[in-house]
């Protein structure tokens, strides 16, 4: 009876934390470097003021939701950085997002993430700018993997769209784009599930199972 009643509690448990599960997403990072930062050869990439860094992004699957950046930020002085402003073309460099006003606290040397929520929509070839908005300290800038393979997708910018490729021997930027994949419809409509609905008919066995479990219970209790 006891583990009847448990278990009925399990599957109620579990059905009412199907819904909110849903709006987890599975988020996807496109990555071309190799997680190690090195100096730059040309010191201070996009540390000039209104210099723009950008890298080219190439989803797995199409349309996308871009649902944030990551950057490797140094800023070597105390405080809060001064603003980048960070924006989000698409292939034909239409502006899709930005600019989004970026801070963080210095000294910093690390991943920054940026968060952009649902928004976002990518189809095929994508580009992440970002632009200081005042000349920062030498040597703090965005970082770059010198001694990855060179993916051919970090580019300078001073006017748009004028892509001006690195310094090859710097390779890559480390900038970073997670993705979550909008699932594309094979024929039909495609509407939510209600979960409750679909386990109810579970939970009301399981119930039956525990009554009948407790009247037999009962009737043995009773015999002489």
């Amino acid at each position: 009876m006891r583990s009847a009643r448990l278990l009925a509690v399990a599957v109620l448990a579990l059905a009412l934390a199907l819904p909110s599960a849903q709006n987890v997403h599975a988020g996807q990072w496109i990555i071309y470097d190799d997680n190690v930062w090195t100096p730059p050869t040309d010191h201070g990439v996009g540390e000039n003021a209104g210099t723009y860094v950008v890298e080219r992004f190439s989803p797995p699957s199409s349309p996308a939701r871009l649902v944030a950046v990551e950057v490797w930020l140094m800023y070597q002085e105390p405080g809060q950085s001064p603003p980048l402003e960070l924006y989000v073309w698409d292939s034909s460099f239409s502006e899709l997002a930005g600019p989004i006003t970026v801070t963080f606290p210095g000294p910093f040397s690390d991943f920054f993430t940026i968060p952009l929520g649902t928004s976002v929509v990518v189809s095929g070839d994508f580009y992440v700018g970002l632009q200081w908005t005042q000349s920062v300290v030498p040597n703090s800038a965005v970082g770059v993997d010198t001694d990855g393979p060179p993916y051919h997708r970090s580019y300078l910018m001073i006017i748009p769209p004028n892509l001006i490729p690195i310094n090859p021997a710097d390779n890559n930027l480390m900038i970073r784009a997670e993705i979550d994949p909008i699932a594309a419809p094979v024929g039909g409509v495609v509407i939510p599930a209600n979960n409750f609905a679909i386990v109810a008919p579970w939970l009301v066995i399981i119930g039956l199972v525990g009554c009948v479990g407790t009247i037999v219970v009962v009737a043995k209790k009773r015999r002489p």
